[in-house]
């Protein structure tokens, strides 16, 4: 957009496996959670104003917005020391999220065509849609959260052509 700004688009992918997890207790006793494989793949797009964009260090700030697509999370719950499971357990429904944030970073140039850099900021993404698969058992409310603030830090390699 000019030397002192520019539009910028990121892409995501994340993927994790899930381990028994206590999630909670019941009637004193612990309940488990097992999870199905979380998947989760995004784009943000935003916009970068540099300040000193002459010199080879620069400071800039960022506005950042997109979204995240999130696979349906399916859950196992169990207490073991009652015998009792409850399989295939709708948690969250596959889901399209917000992601707003803003960044504080700097940029040095190693040359013409390369540079390194490093940033920081907040980062609200909202919730996945939860889905009624508890009903009926008082654990109701285990998955009404979602939404999450975060810090990321990134570093970053840039080659200009």
């Amino acid at each position: 957009m000019g030397p002192a700004s520019e539009v910028f688009l990121g892409g995501s992918y994340y993927k994790m496996k899930f381990e028994t997890l206590q999630v909670g207790t019941v009637a004193g006793l612990a309940l488990n959670a097992d999870f199905a494989e979380y998947k989760e793949w995004g784009a943000e797009r935003g916009y970068r104003y540099y300040f000193r964009a002459d010199k080879p260090f620069k400071l800039y700030v960022a506005a950042v917005a997109g979204l995240r697509f999130v696979s349906e999370l399916p859950s196992t719950f169990s207490v073991p020391a009652a015998g009792v499971v409850l399989s295939d357990v709708p948690f969250y429904d596959s889901s399209t999220l917000g992601v707003f944030g803003a960044n504080l970073g700097f940029s040095f140039d190693l040359s013409r065509s390369v540079a390194l850099g490093l940033e920081t900021g907040p980062r609200y993404q909202t919730g996945p849609s939860d889905l009624e698969g508890l009903a009926g058992t008082g654990l109701e409310p285990i998955n009404d959260t979602g939404s999450r603030w975060s810090m990321p830090v990134v570093a970053s390699l840039r080659f200009r052509f």
